[in-house]
This record gives structure tokens, sequence and C-alpha cells, in this order.
């Protein structure tokens, strides 16, 4: 698997069971395939980083290999707009 080193989150491939170790790293939760987990520790109010793009903004404080449910990443639209418009629209 290819992680790049500023992601914060990927998907899982295949379903992932509690404890499984992935990348050296104990996953807290099952996590289903093509749903994302996180791969560090972040505090409540983070905007973690999925393919280089912030992916929302942490409602809580996070653990490193906790599946990403809505209970704990919100959508952020003022994030990914300005994302979007620097990136995309404005080159």
């Amino acid at each position: 698997m290819h992680i790049p080193p500023q992601a914060d989150m990927v998907v899982a491939l295949r379903d992932l069971f509690l404890g499984e170790e992935v990348e050296g790293m104990r996953l807290r939760t099952p996590v289903a395939a093509r749903h994302k987990f996180f791969l560090r520790d972040l505090p409540g109010g983070a905007y973690p980083r999925f393919y280089g793009a912030p992916a929302g903004v942490t409602l809580r404080p996070v653990l490193a290999g906790a599946a990403a449910t809505s209970e704990k990443l919100g959508v952020n639209v003022i994030v990914f707009s300005f994302y979007y418009w620097t990136r995309h629209l404005l080159r």
C-alpha cells in the first residue's frame, strides 16, 4: 500500500478487523471496505488530509486506527471551497 506522507486518512481496500495490524498500526475499530480510517491522532477541529486535500474537519479528537465516521468527521464547505478555488480555478 502506498501512503503519501502528508495523508491523515486512507481507504480500506477490504474489510479490516478490530486489532488487525495495517502498515505497522493496530486498528482501534473495524473498518469496512471502501471506508476511510485515520492514520494518526488528531485533535478536534483539525482538517485531516485525504489524497492531499482537506477531507473535512474533526468534530472531536480522533485516534490513529479508528474508522472515519460521521460522528468524528464533519464537512466544512468553506475549506473545500477555498481548496477548490486555489487549486483548480486560480491557475
